[in-house]
């Protein structure tokens, strides 16, 4: 690997600092009031505080959420261990909530510049100095990117976010100098990501199969590499369940988290390496290279089908069918690529035009050959069409293709670099090149659109529903059972001492299931005899989620909607008329004529 040049490492730098200086300026005031992007951070947040005051590490159980124990999360305490240590630093100096404060806004952006490092010093590698110049550039560019790192957005994607760009450096760097270094890198990387969180599961997928791919062209890749990657991951996966176990019933044939499952398909793709490696130099061509690798990757896929057939359908495949039908199916991360293609073109297009954007970019590459001439290109080439591939199967990680915005726009700006230089000699074609980056700058672009009058869309917004000011009065309220959306359960959690019906985790089905009961109710007293038999004191709707969690496709109930009027149920005395930020909070009474309050 080629040493990188200090300058493009401080033109990164100072690009960070004006990333941060446009992140501080709208969002210092929501931080101080620990108004945070959405569920999820809420949800890190209440994890994190219950570690400083001295809660356990490995119980991810939320305890006000659903009924007693409460619901237990997938999430791995592993992505709480930044927050924790900032916060225990800052608490030396400050008190608890000051230093809160601080890791909730000092960690996303410390995530960030690691992006910009790692960007520059893989652009160096992949298109040299032009590369590590522009890297940054394209990191700035990648609007939905940057967005994950966003002071407040404390949740786990921005972290799995460095760890794919890790998998992607692991790739080039084993295409390119087969070093073992880099393959146990690879492998590390691999079990910390699948015990945060399964989203980057199809490219750690996609990073085998690179792999594999390679192997079977003969582009340098021995088998060696496979073998260190997968054992590495085993072995640090094993060590990570044995440092934060989880409950027992999710040990070991979980699909939503890092398993027994997740060892036994690591400890097959070692074993397949194993066997590609043994018979490398009976099989020569490409063509019995093909049919061996073809036998191989079936016989990972047939262990973990028969060993865990239930895997196969997703990670939410031991969700009964009739909550995925009222809930799941209107998360985009639990249908298939041709599923939602069908449901929601848009959303579709939305969810993978980077992905494919970023490999058209490496058409020209292709069609002109020059893939051949290096082969750490080869290893972003397959990379990217091995993910979108994937990611049509295996949607839940099609979010992330954030990353390949900035992969997309790499080779696009080397190409206008090389335009540039040889339409204007000198620094007149740096200066043309600087000009064409700055109009087509997402800052510029924004202000432009919003002087037309065209509506931007903001990243990683707060719902008004779930500001602190909003729930004031809900949480002046006698503590009790809260039956509210599910995203607005972690705020309730969170700026509340009540405990809520349900919350958007998969895992809490006997919550998610008593709360189907209430909001799937098709008469006014359905709904009330359920209220009463859940124990529901309160019941708060949010004018814009009143969709998303309660009627899901069970069809529009005469109960929900008449939450949504001037006509509600007469069980429910209003407790807010002024519907201050699009909130309508009502207590429960004894009866159905609401006669005793």
């Amino acid at each position: 690997m080629q040493r990188l040049s200090v300058r493009p490492v401080h033109f990164a730098l100072l690009l960070w600092g004006l990333v941060i200086a446009l992140m501080l300026s709208g969002r210092v005031e929501l931080v101080d009031r620990l108004v945070l992007t959405g569920p999820d951070d809420y949800i890190r947040l209440l994890r994190v505080e219950s570690i400083l005051a001295g809660g356990d590490w490995v119980n991810t159980r939320i305890e006000r959420a659903g009924p007693a124990p409460g619901i237990p999360l997938h999430w791995s305490p592993i992505a709480d261990a930044p927050y924790v240590l900032v916060a225990q630093i800052s608490g030396l100096f400050v008190d608890q909530t000051a230093a809160l404060k601080i890791a909730v806004t000092a960690v996303p952006l410390i995530g960030l510049l690691a992006m910009f490092l790692i960007a520059t010093w893989a652009g160096g590698w992949l298109f040299g100095g032009a590369g590590a110049w522009l890297a940054p550039v394209a990191v700035f560019y990648a609007d939905a990117l940057v967005g994950q790192f966003v002071p407040g957005r404390i949740d786990h994607h921005g972290l799995q976010l460095l760890l794919t760009t890790g998998l992607v450096l692991s790739c080039i760097g084993i295409i390119r100098s087969n070093k073992v270094g880099w393959a146990a890198f690879s492998g590390l990387v691999t079990a910390v990501s699948l015990a945060i969180g399964l989203e980057t599961l199809p490219y750690i997928a996609a990073f085998h199969a690179s792999l594999g791919l390679a192997w079977l062209g003969q582009y340098g890749v021995q088998a060696r590499s496979g073998i260190v990657s997968a054992g590495t991951a085993v072995v640090a996966a094993a060590v990570l369940l044995w440092l934060f176990p989880p409950e027992p019933q999710y040990l070991w044939g979980a699909c939503d988290a890092l398993s027994g499952v997740y060892l036994t398909a690591l400890a097959t793709i070692a074993v397949g390496w194993i066997v590609l490696a043994a018979f490398s130099n009976t099989f020569q061509s490409v063509f019995a290279r093909t049919c061996l690798g073809g036998a191989v990757g079936l016989g990972v896929t047939g262990v973990v089908a028969i060993v865990f057939p239930e895997c196969l359908s997703g990670p939410y495949g031991s969700v009964p069918q009739h909550i995925r039908d009222f809930w799941l199916d209107d998360v985009d991360e639990t249908q298939s690529a041709l599923q939602l293609a069908v449901d929601n073109p848009r959303r579709f297009i939305s969810l993978f035009w980077i992905a494919i954007l970023a490999l058209a970019a490496t058409i020209p590459f292709v069609a002109k050959g020059r893939w051949r001439d290096d082969p750490s290109r080869i290893a972003l080439i397959l990379f990217l069409g091995l993910s979108v591939i994937i990611s049509l199967w295996q949607i839940r990680g099609a979010s992330f293709v954030a990353l390949f915005a900035m992969l997309a726009a790499l080779p696009l700006f080397v190409a206008l670099k090389t335009w540039s230089e040889k339409q204007f000699r000198g620094w007149r074609g740096g200066a043309i090149l600087a000009l064409i980056l700055f109009i087509l700058s997402p800052p510029i672009l924004n202000s432009a659109m919003v002087s037309a009058g065209v509506k931007t869309v903001q990243n990683r917004t707060t719902p008004g529903c779930g500001l602190p000011e909003n729930l004031a009065q809900l949480a002046g309220q006698p503590q009790g059972l809260v039956a509210s959306s599910m995203p607005l359960g972690p705020m309730i959690l969170y700026f509340t001492g009540h405990r809520v019906l349900a919350a958007p985790y998969h895992r809490g089905t006997d919550a998610m299931d008593q709360a189907i009961s209430l909001w799937s109710a098709e008469t006014e007293n359905d709904a009330w005899r359920a209220a009463k038999e859940l124990g529901v004191n309160y019941i708060l709707v949010c004018d814009s989620q009143v969709a998303y969690g309660m009627r899901g496709r069970a069809g529009l109930g005469s109960f929900v909607d008449s939450l949504m009027t001037t006509n509600a149920p007469a069980w429910l005395l209003r407790l807010n008329p002024d519907d201050k930020g699009g909130l309508r909070l009502f207590r429960v009474t004894s009866s159905s004529d609401g006669s005793s309050p």
